[in-house]
Protein backbone atom coordinates (compact mmCIF):
# COMPACT_ATOMS: atom_id res chain seq x y z
CA UNK A 1 0.00 0.00 0.00
CA UNK A 2 1.22 3.43 -0.95
CA UNK A 3 2.43 6.09 1.52
CA UNK A 4 0.32 9.25 1.04
CA UNK A 5 2.26 11.42 3.50
CA UNK A 6 4.68 13.05 1.00
CA UNK A 7 1.83 14.59 -1.01
CA UNK A 8 0.05 15.77 2.16
CA UNK A 9 3.28 17.27 3.52
CA UNK A 10 3.84 19.13 0.26
CA UNK A 11 0.43 20.83 0.65
CA UNK A 12 1.17 21.93 4.24
CA UNK A 13 4.61 23.57 4.48
CA UNK A 14 3.47 25.49 7.58
CA UNK A 15 3.42 22.14 9.38
CA UNK A 16 6.03 20.10 7.52
CA UNK A 17 9.49 21.66 7.15
CA UNK A 18 10.12 22.51 3.50
CA UNK A 19 6.94 20.60 2.62
CA UNK A 20 8.79 17.33 3.25
CA UNK A 21 7.50 14.32 5.18
CA UNK A 22 9.68 13.46 8.18
CA UNK A 23 11.88 10.39 7.97
CA UNK A 24 10.28 7.14 9.20
CA UNK A 25 6.80 8.58 8.71
CA UNK A 26 3.90 7.31 6.63
CA UNK A 27 0.14 7.29 6.20
CA UNK A 28 -1.75 4.70 4.16
CA UNK A 29 -4.68 5.56 1.85
CA UNK A 30 -7.43 4.94 4.41
CA UNK A 31 -6.19 7.65 6.75
CA UNK A 32 -5.04 10.13 4.09
CA UNK A 33 -8.23 12.23 4.20
CA UNK A 34 -8.23 12.13 8.01
CA UNK A 35 -4.64 13.39 8.07
CA UNK A 36 -5.42 16.05 5.44
CA UNK A 37 -8.29 17.34 7.59
CA UNK A 38 -6.08 17.25 10.69
CA UNK A 39 -3.52 19.43 8.88
CA UNK A 40 -6.21 21.89 7.72
CA UNK A 41 -7.62 22.12 11.27
CA UNK A 42 -4.18 22.65 12.84
CA UNK A 43 -3.30 25.38 10.34
CA UNK A 44 -6.63 27.13 11.04
CA UNK A 45 -5.87 27.09 14.78
CA UNK A 46 -2.36 28.52 14.39
CA UNK A 47 -2.08 32.30 14.81
CA UNK A 48 -0.42 34.29 12.01
CA UNK A 49 3.34 33.90 12.03
CA UNK A 50 3.27 30.61 13.93
CA UNK A 51 3.93 27.13 12.64
CA UNK A 52 4.42 23.54 13.74
CA UNK A 53 7.26 21.19 12.96
CA UNK A 54 5.85 17.71 12.40
CA UNK A 55 8.35 15.21 13.78
CA UNK A 56 6.67 11.90 12.92
CA UNK A 57 3.40 10.47 11.58
CA UNK A 58 2.73 6.76 11.90
CA UNK A 59 0.42 3.97 13.03
CA UNK A 60 0.91 2.67 16.56
CA UNK A 61 -1.31 0.21 18.42
CA UNK A 62 -3.91 0.50 15.64
CA UNK A 63 -4.19 4.29 15.76
CA UNK A 64 -2.75 7.33 14.03
CA UNK A 65 0.10 9.01 15.89
CA UNK A 66 1.01 12.59 15.00
CA UNK A 67 4.03 14.05 16.80
CA UNK A 68 4.95 17.72 16.47
CA UNK A 69 6.76 20.66 18.06
CA UNK A 70 5.35 24.17 18.30
CA UNK A 71 7.80 26.60 16.70
CA UNK A 72 8.22 29.94 18.45
CA UNK A 73 7.86 33.27 16.66
CA UNK A 74 11.65 33.60 16.46
CA UNK A 75 11.87 30.23 14.68
CA UNK A 76 13.27 28.29 17.61
CA UNK A 77 11.75 25.13 18.99
CA UNK A 78 11.62 24.66 22.74
CA UNK A 79 14.04 21.93 23.74
CA UNK A 80 16.18 20.86 26.65
CA UNK A 81 19.38 21.99 24.93
CA UNK A 82 18.34 25.64 24.78
CA UNK A 83 20.41 28.08 26.86
CA UNK A 84 18.71 31.28 27.99
CA UNK A 85 22.04 33.10 28.35
CA UNK A 86 22.29 33.04 24.54
CA UNK A 87 19.26 35.34 24.26
CA UNK A 88 19.10 39.09 23.90
CA UNK A 89 16.63 41.15 25.97
CA UNK A 90 14.36 41.42 22.92
CA UNK A 91 14.24 37.66 22.35
CA UNK A 92 13.66 37.07 26.09
CA UNK A 93 10.62 39.36 25.92
CA UNK A 94 9.33 37.60 22.79
CA UNK A 95 9.87 34.23 24.45
CA UNK A 96 7.87 35.31 27.52
CA UNK A 97 4.98 36.39 25.28
CA UNK A 98 5.14 33.09 23.40
CA UNK A 99 5.04 31.07 26.62
CA UNK A 100 1.95 32.94 27.84
CA UNK A 101 0.17 32.57 24.49
CA UNK A 102 1.36 29.01 23.95
CA UNK A 103 -0.40 27.61 27.00
CA UNK A 104 -3.84 28.05 25.41
CA UNK A 105 -2.59 27.37 21.90
CA UNK A 106 -0.90 24.11 22.88
CA UNK A 107 -4.12 22.90 24.52
CA UNK A 108 -6.22 23.78 21.45
CA UNK A 109 -3.76 22.04 19.10
CA UNK A 110 -3.67 18.94 21.33
CA UNK A 111 -7.48 18.66 21.26
CA UNK A 112 -7.49 18.81 17.46
CA UNK A 113 -4.75 16.18 17.26
CA UNK A 114 -6.41 13.86 19.78
CA UNK A 115 -9.74 14.02 17.94
CA UNK A 116 -8.05 12.82 14.74
CA UNK A 117 -6.10 10.12 16.57
CA UNK A 118 -9.29 8.87 18.21
CA UNK A 119 -11.19 8.89 14.89
CA UNK A 120 -8.42 6.82 13.28
CA UNK A 121 -9.33 3.92 15.55
CA UNK A 122 -12.71 3.75 13.78
CA UNK A 123 -11.36 3.73 10.20
CA UNK A 124 -9.53 1.11 8.18
CA UNK A 125 -5.99 2.34 7.64
CA UNK A 126 -5.95 0.73 4.21
CA UNK A 127 -9.23 1.88 2.62
CA UNK A 128 -10.98 4.21 5.08
CA UNK A 129 -14.11 2.09 5.59
CA UNK A 130 -15.52 1.79 9.13
CA UNK A 131 -13.41 -0.57 11.23
CA UNK A 132 -12.14 -1.09 14.74
CA UNK A 133 -8.89 -1.88 16.47
CA UNK A 134 -8.24 -5.61 16.45
CA UNK A 135 -5.30 -7.79 17.37
CA UNK A 136 -3.88 -9.77 14.45
CA UNK A 137 -0.42 -10.52 15.83
CA UNK A 138 -0.22 -6.72 16.05
CA UNK A 139 -2.84 -4.04 16.72
CA UNK A 140 -4.52 -2.82 13.54
CA UNK A 141 -7.67 -1.08 12.37
CA UNK A 142 -7.52 -2.69 8.92
CA UNK A 143 -10.70 -4.24 7.61
CA UNK A 144 -10.57 -7.96 6.68
CA UNK A 145 -10.02 -7.23 2.96
CA UNK A 146 -7.10 -4.83 3.54
CA UNK A 147 -5.61 -7.11 6.17
CA UNK A 148 -5.69 -9.99 3.68
CA UNK A 149 -3.99 -7.78 1.06
CA UNK A 150 -1.22 -6.81 3.50
CA UNK A 151 -0.69 -10.44 4.47
CA UNK A 152 -0.47 -11.42 0.79
CA UNK A 153 2.08 -8.63 0.16
CA UNK A 154 4.20 -9.80 3.10
CA UNK A 155 3.99 -13.43 2.00
CA UNK A 156 5.05 -12.48 -1.54
CA UNK A 157 8.00 -10.49 -0.13
CA UNK A 158 9.06 -13.47 1.99
CA UNK A 159 8.84 -15.85 -0.97
CA UNK A 160 10.87 -13.42 -3.08
CA UNK A 161 13.61 -13.37 -0.44
CA UNK A 162 13.87 -17.15 -0.26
Amino acid sequence: MENHLPEIAARHPRLFENGQAPQWSYVLPGWASLLEQLCVNLEAALPPGRRLRVVQVKEKFGGLRFYYDLVRRDGRVEDVYYHEEDETEATKAARALDRAADAGLAEALMKIKQAAENKSQELCEGCGCPSEVRREGWHTTMCPACLAAVRAEREAEREGQS
